[in-house]
């Protein structure tokens, strides 16, 4: 079973800083996959948030500790 840590929070709340601990995890952050997908916040983030769901399904399915960061979390995700 595969532990999953959900850091959610404002910009600068420490979730970085937070990880940057815990190197034993691997990271899903929606920050960095925007980034890689040239896709601005203020844009839909449909492709972001199906992009963070592989890539955690992919750690689920190996057992892999991982860490979803969030700038922010809706209620439906």
């Amino acid at each position: 079973m595969a532990e999953a840590v959900i850091l959610s929070g404002l910009p600068a709340a420490g979730k970085s800083t937070w990880l940057a601990a815990r190197p034993d995890l691997a990271v899903i952050s929606l920050d960095d996959l925007r980034d890689e997908l040239g896709v601005d916040p203020t844009d839909g983030q449909g492709v972001v948030i199906a992009a963070a769901r592989d890539r955690a399904r992919v750690h689920l399915r190996a057992g892999t500790p991982f860490a979803w960061s969030a700038t922010n979390l809706s209620r439906s995700l």
